[in-house]
């Protein structure tokens, strides 16, 4: 992938890392046979953290304020960034990305129009 100012990097399975950057890039390198790969269109246009569960990837997009999971076995991206319960969190940038059992947690990052940076 191109240099780029923000990104985010997560490890799945100890066999592949995907690495999403501020343009709207998610790419996936394989260790096992060495290759970079562009994931399938239809992700956040933004992504700015990310965590793997056992078949996925969850990705928030902060500035717009977009969550998306991508099922990892089909490639199929599905937009979750409706809560059934809730709200979404502000938007931000260069914000981290937790999860806990079935908690995700969005923590710190810049927002411009909130007064710079999140808690």
């Amino acid at each position: 992938p191109a240099s780029v100012a923000w990104m985010s990097m997560v490890s799945y399975q100890n066999e592949s890392v995907f690495v999403a950057n501020q343009s709207g890039g998610l790419h996936r390198y394989t260790a096992k046979t060495k290759i970079w790969s562009v994931e399938s269109a239809g992700g956040p246009s933004s992504p700015a953290g990310m965590v793997a569960t056992q078949t996925s990837l969850i990705v928030f997009a902060g500035e717009l304020v977009q969550l998306h999971e991508l099922a990892l076995d089909s490639g199929i991206w599905t937009d979750k960034t409706t809560p059934s319960s809730g709200s979404m969190p502000a938007s931000r940038s260069g914000n981290g990305l937790g999860l806990h059992g079935d908690l995700l947690f969005v923590f710190g990052g810049y927002a411009a129009g909130a007064g710079g940076y999140q808690n």
